[in-house]
């Protein structure tokens, strides 16, 4: 993430979807199931680094090694001054930061249950009728709400029509921005003088190498006025190496600011097409070429734990 460091410094609040813990807890480097999903102890000063000062541990990924794996990345996050959300709604039911003075408030909520799930110890699942409270409590204490939502179908190019309804309750709430992720392409955004929806935004630090669309991505860029409205919204679009690191690639690109009520008008700066019904021969492809090329035994380990989630499902 070295090259977007410049731009992130630039901004108060940098808000990502942490997929997976940072820790060592109980780490075994010739384990495939140990090392997927993770990242070390040292990589929650990585993320501070580079300028990300806020993240979400509310999502599929955050309990695949373990309760102790998890709540000791949050202590390494923590660690190194970045504010944790996403935490369940018993330990936390929301997070406010006060930024020049004004107050923002955050909550993150996945809708997608890790199969290792723990209710109240863990992370915040998404419930419509609690988060809707919420968002109306916090918007009482708040100039600004901002939800990080886990949710979608991987792989759809478009939101579907639950995204879509479950968006309108959450502004008609008082939600301000709501920032989507999981399905791993790149949303429209719907934008207008009041309200920023993004229902997903892709990938970012992510290898997925397999499609071109898996790789292209972009940051979501939104600047308030000193009244708190919405002054600006942005995508600066990103390239994803077949590593997982992204690189900045292109100018800035504005997006339209509609004064009409609802967000009827997405801009669409990709045009994502379907990835079609054999994304899966892709995935087989490009893992039987990258085989050899180190640490076969552990990649050969995980394709048959993948296969065994296929089965058991």
């Amino acid at each position: 993430m070295e090259g977007c460091k410049q731009l992130f410094g630039k901004a108060h609040l940098v808000i990502g979807n942490l997929e997976g813990p940072i820790s060592d807890f109980d780490y075994k480097p010739s384990s495939a199931l140990s090392r997927v999903f993770r990242g070390g102890n040292h990589s929650a000063k990585a993320l501070s680094h580079v300028g990300v000062n806020v993240v979400s541990v509310a999502n599929n990924h955050s309990l695949q090694h373990g309760l102790e794996c998890f709540w000791e990345s949050i202590k390494n996050l923590e660690a190194a001054k970045v504010v944790v959300i996403g935490k369940s709604r018993a330990i936390e039911r929301w997070t406010i930061l006060t930024v020049l003075g004004k107050r923002i408030g955050l909550i993150a909520a996945s809708d997608v249950k890790d199969q290792n799930y723990i209710p109240n110890n863990s992370y915040r699942m998404l419930d419509v009728d609690e988060l809707v409270l919420d968002i109306r409590a916090l918007k009482s204490e708040c100039d600004i709400v901002i939800l990080a939502l886990h949710w979608g179908l991987e792989s759809d190019t478009l939101p579907n029509a639950s995204l879509k309804e479950m968006g309108n309750q959450f502004l008609q709430a008082g939600a301000d921005i709501i920032i989507g992720h999981h399905p791993h392409i790149f949303y429209p955004v719907f934008a207008n003088n009041t309200h920023v929806i993004a229902h997903s935004l892709g990938n970012f630090v992510f290898d997925l190498p397999w499609s071109e669309q898996l790789r292209r991505s972009a940051i979501l860029d939104i600047c308030f006025n000193a009244m708190d409205k919405l002054s600006s919204v942005s995508l600066w679009p990103v390239h994803i190496s077949r590593r997982g690191s992204p690189t900045l690639a292109g100018e800035e690109v504005r997006v339209p600011l509609t004064e009409v009520s609802g967000l009827a008008n997405p801009y669409d700066l990709f045009h994502f097409k379907s990835l079609g019904s054999f994304v899966w021969l892709r995935k087989i492809i490009y893992f039987a070429i990258m085989l050899p090329f180190g640490a076969t035994h552990v990649k050969i380990d995980f394709l048959l734990w993948k296969i065994r989630c296929k089965l058991s499902r």
